[in-house]
Formats: C-alpha cells, sequence, structure tokens
C-alpha cells in the first residue's frame, strides 16, 4: 500500500523494526523545512525502555527516497575559513592530540603539541570534534578503511593524510563525483550491491548515515562480515534522547523528515549491533554539534531559511552548548550526537 497524497510514495510503518512493539505517535505532519523535500510526515517513537527509537510513519518507499535529495548539502562543499594564524594553531592542537590518544605521528614541534593536544582535554566539546575528526581509530598505517555514505569525501581524504588505505561508497552520484574529483576512490551505490569479500576492511566508519538507511539491521550485518576480525565500526548518529530534542521538540533539527527515517537511543544502538554480531562494542554520547544544531532548531522554530546570523544569536547558541555540556555530566544522555564504536 501507498500513499498518494505525496510525491514521495510511502507505505505504512506501525511498529518498531528492532522490538516488534506498536509506536506511539509522537508528531504528526512534519514537513522539510531544510531542503524542501515533498510531503507530510508523522513520526512515532517505540514504547520500550531498552529501545526508545523514533521512526517514520508512513515510511517514504526505497525506490522514491532520491527525491529528498535532489539538493541535498552532499552536492557541494563548504569549507570553514580560518586566518592562516589560527589555522596553524588548530593543526598543532589536533596533530598533539591525535598522537597522544590515538598514536598517530606528530609533526614539528612535538613539545608544543604535546603540551596543547592534553590541554585540550579540558575543552570536552573541542576535545570531541578531535575524536570525531578520526571516528575514534588508533593509528593502523596501511589499515583498509571504508566509509559508507562518504558524500564529497572530506573525511576519507582527512583520513587518507594520516595514513589510512581509504575507500568510500555513497548512492548519490553527485557526491560520488566530487569525491572522485579529489582522487579518492568512491563507487556508487549501497554497501550491499558492492559484494566485498569477507573480511575486506580494518574499520568501517559512518557520520551520520544509518539514521538514511530503510533496514539499518542488514547494513549492520552486512558491516559485521567484510570487517577483518578485532575490525572496528564506528557510528555517528543523532540522539532522540537529546537535550535540543527535549527543547525544540519536533522542531529539532535531528529529526529531518523525510531523510532520517530512524532517530536512534543509545539502548537501540546497543541492540541493534548486538543482533547483527558486534559483541564488544560501546556507546558514547556527546555535545559536539550542539551549538549549531540550536541554530538550526530555532530557524526550524521560526520557520526561517538559513542566513547570516547575528552575534547575538551566536552567543546564545553557545550558550546552549555550555548548557548541553553541564545537561550531559548530570546525564550522560543529554548530548545531541551518539557514537557507537563495535569491534568483531
Amino acid at each position: 500500500m501507498s500513499f498518494s497524497d505525496t510525491q514521495i510514495r510511502a507505505c505504512p510503518a506501525p511498529r518498531c523494526f528492532l522490538c516488534g512493539a506498536e509506536g506511539d505517535i509522537l508528531y504528526r505532519s512534519l514537513k522539510d523545512r531544510l531542503f524542501g523535500a515533498p510531503g507530510q510526515w508523522d513520526m512515532r517513537r517505540c514504547p520500550g525502555r531498552d529501545c526508545g527509537v523514533l521512526w517514520l510513519d508512513p515510511m517514504p518507499l526505497p525506490e522514491d527516497i532520491g527525491r529528498a535529495y535532489q539538493v541535498y548539502y552532499t552536492h557541494t562543499e563548504t569549507k570553514r575559513r580560518r586566518s592562516p594564524y589560527l589555522q596553524k594553531v588548530f593543526d598543532l592542537v589536533r596533530s598533539g592530540y591525535l598522537a597522544w590518544q590515538y598514536g598517530y605521528p606528530s609533526n614539528e614541534n612535538k613539545m608544543v603539541e604535546s603540551l596543547l593536544g592534553q590541554l585540550i582535554r579540558l575543552h570536552p566539546a573541542r576535545r570531541a570534534s578531535l575524536d570525531f575528526d578520526v571516528m575514534y581509530l588508533p593509528y593502523k598505517p596501511g589499515g583498509r578503511l571504508l566509509e559508507i555514505g562518504c558524500g564529497s569525501g572530506k573525511l576519507l581524504e582527512f583520513l587518507k593524510s594520516l595514513g589510512w588505505a581509504v575507500q568510500g561508497v555513497d548512492f548519490d552520484p553527485n557526491a560520488v563525483n566530487n569525491a572522485r574529483n579529489k582522487g579518492l576512490e568512491v563507487l556508487l551505490g549501497t554497501l550491499q550491491s558492492q559484494h566485498h569479500p569477507d573480511g575486506s576492511f580494518d574499520a568501517i566508519v559512518m557520520n551520520h548515515v544509518i539514521e538514511h538507511v530503510h533496514d539499518p539491521q542488514n547494513l549492520l550485518r552486512e558491516c559485521h562480515r567484510i570487517l577483518r576480525d578485532h575490525g572496528q565500526l564506528t557510528i555517528a548518529t543523532p540522539n532522540a534522547q537529546s537535550f535540543g530534542h527535549r527543547i525544540f521538540k519536533s522542531n529539532w533539527r535531528g529529526l529531518e523528515p523525510p531523510r532520517h527515517l530512524h532517530v536512534f537511543t543509545s539502548p537501540a544502538l546497543h541492540l541493534l549491533a548486538e543482533r547483527a554480531g558486534f559483541y564488544h562494542r560501546k556507546v558514547l554520547v556527546t555535545a559536539r554539534g550542539a551549538r549549531e544544531i540550536y541554530l538550526a532548531s530555532q530557524s526550524n522554530k521560526q520557520r526561517l531559511a538559513s542566513r547570516q546570523r547575528s552575534p547575538f544569536e551566536i552567543i546564545k547558541a553557545v550558550g546552549f552548548q555550555l548548557a548541553e555540556l553541564g545537561a550531559c555530566i548530570l546525564q550522560k544522555n543529554a548530548g545531541e550526537e551518539i557514537i557507537m564504536i563495535a569491534w568483531k
């Protein structure tokens, strides 16, 4: 059965794909205020205490979901601009921290790098960003790494510079072309369509991808199959239990209908990974990106398109991130982003 009142066809999805429970309606008639994809979408929440995943009902059909990505941000790439001096300081801090925390080779000024790298531990939000830069992966020169949903290839490019032998896969032809223009090996299509041999990779990473997938369980099983023994899977995804979601509710940036088909909780990711065969895993929740989430959610609330931000808005966004960092101390699941690290 499909719904004919939207240009993106959809089918009913009243039950949780993880535990089978019938979901409670959380929000009705959500719209895409970011990229203007057609349709209105209800969202359900699993009532299970050990799950709590959110999902769209009706669920967009796999053969139609591409229509929601026609003007998506993976088509282009924006670069953060820093002054040459600030960029040099940033590079020193990052190099020192990655050497100290993950064993990556440091560059020049090793004493300065080491000091700055250890001082950054006092800044939880910045430390989470640096961890994210390498997707929590320890140094493994020549290790084979696959990024699923690699977009324009920005992360792959950086990991390649650190010694990884990288490959990407993405279903968006424009994103694949952007990445290939950088000299990266990127395949077009789904992971399953590539038919990689067993044990092909030392590491697999997914940066805000799993929430876009119709069958996350099958995807993680395939990741488990193509990982080598002791290989690492790292997943980053929005946190349905975040401080920002509690504040902004249906305007929260992390919902992003209709592209975010599922929005996960920490318990749901644990369960998902366990069923895929990952028996060694840990889940972290961070406030990385809380400032940007605040700005985008505020725009959703005010029904405004993205625009130049005033200094006052930036100050409020920084205050929101600080408040979320405080909330994370009191409640570990308050952060905007879940990081799951699992080993085969």
